[in-house]
């Protein structure tokens, strides 16, 4: 049963917002769990993909590998006429 909350994931470096924004809200329905690099999937997640990243501004995919996550992509910085969209 994956009743608790779920957690929320970001590969480092991430925007340094999402962990006290998630944290913040206090919802019992979901919780900050750290480094997607590290997390280990063993029930729902959700995933932060910011593309291109903030702060280094490199593009970015997801990096947990489950299929019990869901996945949020932050474009917030996907500008193509100042950044180079290559793929």
């Amino acid at each position: 049963d994956d009743s608790g909350p779920i957690n929320v994931v970001s590969a480092a470096p991430y925007f340094s917002s999402y962990p006290l924004v998630t944290d913040y809200l206090k919802s019992g329905l979901y919780r900050w769990g750290g480094d997607a690099k590290t997390y280990k999937a063993e029930g729902p997640y959700i995933e932060l993909v910011t593309s291109p990243n903030n702060p280094d501004g490199f593009l970015r995919q997801s990096v947990v590998n489950s299929s019990k996550g869901i996945l949020i992509h932050d474009l917030a910085y996907y500008w193509p006429q100042y950044t180079p969209i290559t793929s």
